[in-house]
């Protein structure tokens, strides 16, 4: 708090203004006058009339040079218990009391029988009381100038105001008239020699000019006859005035206003008072648009997929706005989905798809629009496959050709081929029959397919491999009888396990071929027969297990034919 100290002159009860009276301690050292030859005199140390409340006083009788006779102090004629020495001492006095002494009787001193001293007496005064009531606004706007008050204070000879932070002003003794800063306590205390009062105190609001009003908030962009509210932040404002288009009509409540717009748009303003002032104009430009009808409509690269197929559907509108939205549909249930795209993975046949445009103008006839819809055809997914067939049974003897033939699934209309010997491709070989003039003994062939059909979980797939093998003509007669065609055996060796594959020619169909596996000792191990049908036949020999690594010796015979073969068993 800033302290703004004044006084002025006064005579009060025979002092001046600026004397310094002692207040509330001894003052010693003062010495009255000489007493008569057969009387008593006192003296004071304060040679003042005036003396302030609660100042010590002391008090000293005088009597003939060498007479010291019993004293007896008096207050206002009444003896002070216990005060019986030359001095006495008080800080107790009051205005009106006076200090005397009684001298008692005493031959020396040549003394009365008793005799009493004059009185000496103080005018007593104290500190001025708490000032009354401080006068003036308590709710000031800042950067006024005020006048604040008080009734003037009994035996005060100046006042001490003291104001909030940021006032400054000059005083008129008991009024002061500062200029308003911020809110805080005024106070004023009432001086005088003795001391200073208590403060009055009085607290104040300063009222600030309340800021700018912010921005007019509402739609800059209206329809024609639409209801609108439109308001402005300004805390501090108490009043709002409102000003509207021509053609428009709406009514105030506070910073706010309900309208309806006209046909045309225009300025709406504001401005607010306060008891500090007024605010500035805050405008805004409203503009008023006709209503439109929206459309959509969705597409899809495809209606006809492949099941499990990622589907986009894309979403497109007029007079959707800036940002429409879309709420899209699936048999006419509403999924989860928004925005201009929607992707699914599990559609089938049959399905619909549509979406719902919810458009972002603000004046549009309908607000939710239905676009086209979208029936899915979903095809099954398609796995192809290829397999191969040889026109011989294996082995096949050297120089005889082998036509291999290629059937398919999953291929489509217009499936394409490459054939394959040991897995590389053969040149120019494309069609779905491949005949093989003489192919090598061990050759594997195969065919390669691509597909041309849709939905296919690859595009293209190879065939298993038909392994080439050759067998000499067997035209042997090693016993009786001579055998027309030929016998292979394959694998060999083997583990035991073979294949036996003939080829004879003439009237030999319809035997009985007896079938035995000699070991090198000539002891046989294992035996069979068979009975063929055809020129070609095959036997499958599971000759087992148990037979030791090494060489062994197949025989074949008929009734008129006999061959051997060497076969290796190995492990």
């Amino acid at each position: 708090m800033k302290q703004i100290i004044f006084s002025f002159s006064a005579i009060l009860l025979g002092f001046s203004a600026n004397a310094s009276l002692p207040v509330g301690n001894s003052v010693e050292g003062f010495s009255g006058g000489t007493p008569s030859a057969n009387g008593v005199t006192i003296s004071a140390s304060i040679s003042a009339d005036t003396i302030c409340a609660g100042t010590t006083v002391t008090f000293t009788a005088y009597t003939a040079s060498g007479c010291v006779p019993a004293y007896q102090w008096l207050l206002n004629g009444v003896q002070i218990p216990g005060a019986t020495a030359d001095t006495f001492r008080t800080g107790a006095l009051a205005t009106s009391d006076t200090i005397s002494v009684e001298a008692a009787a005493s031959p020396n001193c040549g003394l009365p029988a008793t005799i009493v001293s004059d009185g000496i007496g103080f005018s007593v005064i104290s500190a001025p009381a708490t000032p009354g009531t401080i006068s003036g606004n308590i709710t000031p706007c800042a950067g006024t100038v005020e006048l604040y008050s008080i009734a003037p204070v009994a035996g005060a000879t100046s006042y001490i105001w003291s104001m909030p932070s940021g006032w400054s002003g000059n005083s008129r003794d008991t009024s002061i008239l500062p200029a308003i800063g911020s809110s805080g306590a005024i106070t004023v205390e009432a001086v005088n020699a003795c001391g200073s009062s208590q403060q009055g105190v009085l607290h104040v609001i300063a009222q600030a000019v309340p800021p700018a009003l912010a921005p007019i908030a509402g739609n800059m962009v209206v329809c024609a006859g639409s209801p609108e509210i439109y308001s402005v932040h300004g805390p501090g404002w108490s009043n709002f005035i409102w000003t509207l288009p021509s053609g428009w009509t709406g009514m105030n409540v506070g910073n706010s206003i309900s309208c309806t717009a006209g046909s045309s748009g225009g300025v709406i303003s504001v401005t607010a008072t306060s008891v500090c002032g007024t605010s500035s104009v805050v405008s805004l430009l409203a503009s008023v648009n006709a209503f439109v009808t929206p459309t959509a409509s969705i597409s899809t690269p495809n209606t006809a997929i492949c099941a499990g197929t990622r589907t986009i559907f894309l979403a497109s509108s007029t007079n959707g706005g800036g940002m429409p939205d879309y709420q899209w549909m699936l048999n006419g249930r509403v999924l989860k989905a928004s925005g201009a795209s929607f992707i699914i993975d599990s559609l089938k046949t049959g399905d619909v798809v549509k979406a719902i445009l919810i458009s972002s103008e603000q004046c549009v006839s309908v607000n939710n629009v239905p676009s086209n819809q979208i029936m899915m055809n979903v095809l099954p997914t398609v796995v192809p496959d290829v397999r191969i067939s040889a026109s011989r049974i294996m082995p096949v003897p050297f120089g005889v050709p082998v036509t291999f033939t290629a059937s398919h699934s999953g291929g489509g209309a217009k499936p394409r081929f490459q054939w394959l010997s040991n897995g590389l491709p053969i040149a120019f070989e494309t069609n779905p029959i491949y005949t093989a003039a003489n192919p090598n003994h061990g050759d594997t062939i195969s065919v390669r397919m691509t597909s041309s059909a849709a939905c296919l979980t690859q595009t293209e797939a190879t065939s298993d491999g038909i392994r080439i093998w050759r067998a000499a003509s067997a035209g042997v007669g090693e016993a009786a009888g001579t055998w027309s065609g030929t016998v292979s055996l394959y694998p060999n060796p083997s583990n035991g396990r073979f294949s036996i594959v003939g080829d004879w020619v003439g009237g030999h169909q319809g035997q009985n071929v007896q079938v035995e596996l000699l070991n090198m000792m000539g002891q046989s191990v294992y035996s069979t027969s068979l009975k063929p049908e055809g020129a070609q036949w095959r036997l499958d020999v599971e000759a087992g297990a148990h037979l030791v690594n090494g060489m062994y010796q197949l025989r074949l015979r008929t009734q008129d034919m006999q061959v051997t073969r060497a076969v290796v068993i190995q492990h």
